[in-house]
């Protein structure tokens, strides 16, 4: 078994889609459909036009849970309650408001106003514990909401009428179209429920407003509907510092289900959407969500790529920022399973990418997005809903690899749970797992995606938590990096069965204002230029490095050119070029490269490897690999002793002088002794050891090559016993 780190992944839900209580959002008990309805609107509310929503802050009387927060201080409304919704629309927003926030993912096509109340609850929560029967999440609510109805008239929050799902008609129903409920605080410093306060109570992020029916207001002329889909929204935990302390995304997350449809409409793990599922990188829309709803700022169909037909074709698009310009691509893989691939440039140009509203520190943003290109991967529908069968997942670049569980450790952090200790085992790009995916194992707890990892920490005995759930540099395609998504790269364009789909993606070109010239080969992909080479190494192999790759899969390839450089010496030259082989493994040995003696100059060799195809496209470079040697090119040493034997020691000048790339160097030694003849640049730094070891009286040249050293004067230096010379 190989060598390698190993790293824990630790999987965790810390999204809506279960409230703490384990109670979905949705009841799935029966099918909800068996495709998506793309382009249709919104499900159960409108997806274009004016909702006018009334948002409710509360709080318990008996709430002591860091009373004097600023952002909302007990007893007082949230510092910031007036800007989460503008009471009139306008498309100059208050920034950060739920205005804000769906005019910029809509494009102005949906128009959100609003009214904030803050109110106290009428009761404690030891109090509605106790009440015979209890009364929870619904019923305080509803409790509520009939205090407002005293001097609050909600007939401004009734614009809509339901004729069936994504068809609506623009007049009063008498049912209230939307509240949300947001709450200070349920559980925290509750000696009576302890950590059973918000099951017992049924409080948590849901879409509905608990699910008890429904209650009439304003005198009976409207209504209020608490079941799923009915007239509002709860969010807990204003204040408490994990998922449940993000209120903003939870209102956004838990009123899109109104627009977007149950929990079949939820994205994977880590990346962004409205749907967000657990380790949201950004609140903004993604490519699927905005199609679904009528959000593309220009007609989706210009930018839909057909990959099912026989049709060769070899397509050049520009895209700019998707959630500033509202442009992707999105190419149908199965159109009758709900299969197609979306390609999105994010370029960190929207404030949704940079901020959070509401939160502690509103310039923190969710996750990291690396200025790129992303691909996200639509599998079709899971009907019914499976929590852990993601139908919309991101496409990490930095690829697939050979996950291993080799044992399992108990969470060091609370001492109880047990997870796998997973080993990388290097790239596979066919049959591995990305780091947002679900890895199967036979360890406890069944399969765990690749994303919340802990590794040994070398100074202490606790873990250091490296967690790619926010997002790293490696995920986005990029110029330079990765600039090829195909049948054959890694990540590679393979189906969820793993079949791959005949097309593929070129990165040509990116502008200052970070937009790309994408080039699709459709039904050519081997036109495309070749993936980058993966698993480059080198070891010694005997005297020599020994360089070994994984072969390039592309059906074109014809050979790889072999770059390297001496670190800190010189820059990237092109040391060899090696024709590419049906073996699974390529390897090439640099003879010109020795293993270092004992008084040899050890330098760093540092070798990449590019793949060319019968068309001469060359890839972009592998990951460097490198090892310490001494070059053997720099010496080779001519013995002339049977020549008349020396009266002195002698240094001669160089021949040729001036030379390119190589001189002789010719010296005498008149007594057996240690020699040494090095040679130093113009600043004294040494270059190249030719001479370092014992030599008897005679007559020596050696020859210099300095085609891997940059042009310049360079001194040598002759010491033999207790004779020193130097020449230039």
């Amino acid at each position: 078994m190989k060598n390698l780190n190993c790293i824990i992944i630790i999987f965790f839900m810390a999204s809506s889609i279960f409230s703490q209580n384990g109670v979905p959002e949705f009841d799935f008990s029966t099918p909800v459909s068996t495709h998506y309805t793309y382009g249709a609107g919104g499900y159960k509310l409108p997806s274009e036009g004016s909702i006018n929503i009334l948002m409710v802050f509360a709080e318990f009387p008996d709430d002591q849970y860091d009373t004097a927060n600023t952002r909302w201080v007990k007893g007082q409304p949230p510092q910031n309650m007036d800007n989460w919704v503008d009471f009139t629309w306008s498309n100059n927003p208050t920034q950060g408001s739920l205005t804000h926030y769906f005019n910029d993912m809509s494009f102005d096509k949906l128009k959100i106003t609003g009214k904030e109340i803050y109110v106290t609850a009428p009761h404690t929560r030891y109090e509605y514990y106790n009440m015979n029967p209890s009364k929870k999440r619904g019923h305080i609510q509803k409790e509520i909401l009939q205090q407002i109805d005293i001097t609050e008239d909600f007939s401004p929050f009734d614009n809509w009428g339901l004729i069936v799902n994504y068809s609506h008609d623009n007049n009063p129903d008498t049912k209230v179209d939307m509240i949300v409920f947001i709450w200070r605080n349920t559980t925290q410093d509750s000696s009576i429920y302890g950590s059973n306060g918000l099951r017992n109570l049924e409080f948590g992020a849901f879409g509905d407003l608990g699910r008890i029916g429904s209650f009439d207001v304003d005198s009976g002329q409207r209504h209020i509907d608490t079941q799923t889909f009915g007239s509002g929204v709860s969010v807990p935990g204003y204040l408490i510092t994990n998922t449940y302390g993000d209120p903003f995304r939870l209102v956004t997350h838990e009123f899109t289900h109104f627009l977007l449809g149950y929990n079949d409409m939820h994205n994977g793990f880590a990346f962004w959407g409205m749907l967000s599922d657990w380790g949201v990188r950004s609140l903004v829309a993604n490519s699927f969500e905005r199609y679904q709803l009528n959000w593309i700022n220009d007609p989706f169909s210009t930018y839909t790529l057909d990959a099912t037909t026989t049709t060769v074709q070899t397509i050049t698009k520009y895209l700019g920022d998707f959630i500033t310009t509202g442009k992707s691509i999105r190419v149908i893989v199965d159109a009758s399973t709900d299969e197609y691939i979306y390609i999105e440039n994010h370029q960190n140009q929207s404030y949704w990418e940079t901020h959070r509203p509401f939160s502690a520190n509103p310039d923190n943003i969710y996750g990291y997005i690396e200025p790129g290109i992303y691909i996200i991967r639509q599998t079709g529908m899971s009907t019914p809903y499976i929590p852990t069968q993601f139908s919309k997942m991101l496409i990490p670049a930095d690829g697939r690899s050979d996950w291993e569980a080799v044992g399992s450790i108990v969470n060091p952090y609370e001492g109880t749970t047990v997870f796998p200790l997973w080993q990388n085992n290097g790239p596979d790009r066919n049959n591995g797992y990305h780091t947002l995916e679900l890895v199967p194992h036979n360890y406890p707890s069944g399969e765990n995606p690749a994303t919340i990892t802990f590794i040994p920490s070398a100074t202490s005995p606790y873990w250091e938590n490296i967690s790619e759930i926010a997002g790293d540099e490696k995920d986005a395609f990029k110029i330079g990096y990765k600039e090829v998504f195909s049948p054959w790269s890694n990540p590679n364009n393979q189906r969820e069965n793993k079949t791959t789909v005949n097309f593929a993606m070129e990165l040509k070109l990116i502008n200052g204002n970070g937009g790309y010239t994408l080039t699709f080969f459709m039904n050519n992909p081997e036109n495309a230029k070749p993936s980058k080479p993966e698993n480059l190494s080198v070891t010694w192999n005997g005297d020599h490095p020994l360089l070994t790759w994984n072969k390039n899969e592309e059906p074109d390839m014809k050979e790889y050119k072999i770059y390297q450089k001496i670190e800190g010496e010189t820059g990237w030259t092109v040391a060899a070029t090696v024709t590419h082989t049906s073996s699974s493994t390529q390897s090439w040995t640099d003879y010109l490269v020795d293993k270092p003696g004992k008084f040899d100059p050890v330098y760093t060799y540092s070798y990449e490897v590019a793949a060319v195809d019968n068309d001469d496209n060359l890839s972009v470079r592998s990951l460097k690999a490198s090892i310490d040697g001494t070059g053997l090119m720099w010496k080779n040493k001519v013995d002339n002793n049977n020549n008349e034997m020396p009266t002195s020691f002698k240094l001669f000048s160089n021949y040729p002088n001036p030379f390119n790339p190589a001189t002789l160097i010719r010296y005498s030694i008149k007594e057996n002794g240690l020699t040494s003849l090095k040679v130093y640049d113009i600043l004294g730094k040494e270059v190249a050891t030719l001479v370092n070891e014992n030599e008897t009286a005679g007559n020596y040249s050696v020859e210099f090559n300095a085609g891997r050293l940059p042009s310049g004067i360079y001194i040598y230096r002759l010491i033999s016993g207790n004779f020193t010379d130097s020449k230039n």
